[in-house]
């Protein structure tokens, strides 16, 4: 966050403060207070006792309102979610049932907009298998925009649904 909420000001030795130099005074305390007061940076790690901030700490509290839920536009249906971790960008999610005939299908999954400026990993498994278990996903291509989840299968009549993960920035 910007500082939005400290004013600079000077005091001279022995001054008696104007009421307005006391009020930025108690503006300034407010504003440190709340945080507004701080510019971004400006608390660095070397000011933290080790440990102070965890990953398990900034996700129940920092970032625990901060993953949205989108139903997937692409033809493999299902839901997704997703968060961005400073940078790191996290996508998860899992396909509608879907038919699968002998020799396999293909589906479309799509990313949220401008979500990805990168991929740096993917991942994508079966679910419960349905009535073959000689299946297997794979991700036939993927790109910033979306992906396209391949299931191959022996036996005709199939129904499956995978899940997803995908790491990018």
């Amino acid at each position: 966050m910007a500082s939005s909420g400290y004013i600079a000001d000077t005091f001279i030795a022995g001054e008696q403060p104007t009421t307005a130099k006391w009020n930025e005074l108690w503006s300034n305390d407010a504003a440190f207070n709340s945080g507004n007061g701080l510019n971004d940076g400006a608390i660095v790690t070397r000011t933290l006792a080790d440990s102070a901030v965890t990953f398990s700490k900034l996700l129940s509290t920092t970032f625990s309102d901060n993953v949205t839920s989108l139903a997937n536009a692409g033809t493999a249906g299902g839901t997704m979610k997703y968060i961005n971790l400073g940078g790191i960008k996290l996508l998860w999610g899992k396909t509608a049932s879907q038919a699968v005939g002998t020799g396999g299908a293909t589906w479309n999954v799509t990313f949220p907009s401008s979500f990805f400026s990168a991929i740096q990993a993917s991942l994508v498994t079966e679910d419960v298998l349905g009535t073959s278990i000689q299946q297997n996903a794979y991700i036939s291509s993927i790109n910033t925009s979306g992906m396209v989840i391949g299931q191959w299968s022996v036996a005709n009549g199939s129904s499956q649904t995978n899940s997803y993960f995908i790491v990018g920035a």
